[in-house]
């Protein structure tokens, strides 16, 4: 037997349809109803005012597609065509950039729909539009920042592998000395941790070196001045280590307010200046003893065998005068016996390989005058 509809159930059906018209306004999202066969359909106002639509105008889907981003186009036309497609699943989404029809602004648009067929041909589609700019938005924004978190999180690694620490240097226009960044080696370099400076950096300026003080003060007023580089090495009464060397290298930059930061790099360069120490001393005892004479004392190329330097105790020994050093006529090698070369290979082999000679090599050198000399010769690299 037949249910006759009543009053009751027509109004339950306009309370749903009422409801449902009204969470998809409240959505923001738009509905389209296309007829394949008519080439024509119709539109909610929520979409025709998400697209910038007049009231009256026809819409199609190629006058949606005609607003849609170059490079959106065709893949939006190929979810169309599988969509109504009766091998397919019917199913349409499509997700592209608008330019609306009244202001030209660029929207992102997400639309979904289905096809129904009939005798194996598409007869209706229907589906929604949803405008999710502000979506897009988000999701480049959080993947900017997932980027911008990894590549700090590799500069932290770099960073943290670099000898010595990097840090910004504040002088507020008054003068006043701080460290708004520091790396975590800082307390490392420099004896403080970052939080100890950050707001006064007048504990680290208190340790330079009292001879040193007023050097460092100067170059810094200079690079402010001038807006140049600051480089410089200096002593620095580090908390826990005592006295050390410290090169900083840093460029300014101007604030409004008249405040300049430096951004830079500082290291400890005190093995670096004491191998420089103990490098002046051997030459300076090098030195005495080449001007004492007690040895006879040369410095030459060991592959070509130039002498380019002698004191006079040799140059007597072997007969030649300064005049024949400056004319580069005197050459270990030629000065050599045959019957000693192979000695003589061995041994400069030896000071190539370690930069000394552990042995003295007993050898006679022919002296200008073609008498010979016998001696006992000892090399080492010299460090120039």
């Amino acid at each position: 037997m037949a249910r006759r509809e009543g009053k009751g159930d027509v109004d339950s059906l306009q309370l749903a349809d009422e409801r449902l018209r009204l969470a998809i306004a409240a959505g923001g999202i738009g509905t389209w109803d296309y007829d394949p066969v008519a080439d024509a359909a119709e539109v909610s106002p929520e979409l025709r005012a998400m697209f910038g639509f007049e009231e009256d105008r026809h819409i199609t889907p190629e006058v949606i597609f005609s607003m849609l981003a170059e490079g959106d186009r065709s893949r939006a036309r190929k979810a169309l065509r599988k969509a109504l497609d009766p091998e397919g699943d019917g199913q349409y989404r499509a997700k592209y950039r608008i330019h609306r029809a009244n202001d030209g602004e660029e929207r992102w648009i997400s639309s979904i729909g289905r096809a129904f067929f009939s005798e194996s041909k598409a007869v209706r589609l229907i589906g929604t539009c949803r405008d999710i700019t502000d979506e897009v938005s988000m999701e480049r924004l959080l993947s900017e920042k997932s980027r911008l978190a990894e590549q700090l999180e590799v500069m932290a690694a770099c960073v943290a592998a670099i000898p010595g620490t990097i840090a910004s240097l504040r002088h507020s226009a008054d003068g006043k000395p701080s460290f708004p960044y520091a790396s975590d080696n800082f307390p490392s370099v420099f004896g403080f941790t970052p939080e100890d400076v950050r707001t006064n950096g007048a504990p680290v300026f208190a340790c330079n070196h009292p001879d040193d003080k007023e050097r460092i003060s100067a170059s810094i007023a200079e690079s402010a001045r001038t807006l140049s580089t600051w480089r410089e090495e200096f002593r620095y009464d580090h908390p826990q280590k005592g006295t050390i060397w410290l090169e900083g290298l840093s460029r300014p930059v101007p604030e409004p307010g008249g405040a300049i930061v430096w951004h830079g790099h500082v290291h400890d360069i005190t093995e670096r200046k004491r191998a420089e120490e103990e490098l002046r001393a051997s030459e300076e005892r090098s030195r005495a003893l080449f001007d004492s004479n007690l040895l006879g004392v040369c410095y030459g190329n060991a592959r070509s065998g130039a002498i380019t330097e002698a004191n006079d105790k040799l140059l007597e020994m072997i007969g030649y005068d300064h005049e024949d050093l400056r004319a580069g006529r005197v050459n270990w090698l030629e000065m050599t016996p045959p019957g000693y070369r192979p000695s003589n290979v061995a041994a400069i082999a030896e000071l190539i390989a370690r930069g000394k000679n552990e042995r003295p090599t007993e050898k006679e050198y022919v002296r200008k005058d073609g008498t010979r000399v016998f001696t006992h010769s000892l090399a080492t690299e010299r460090n120039l």
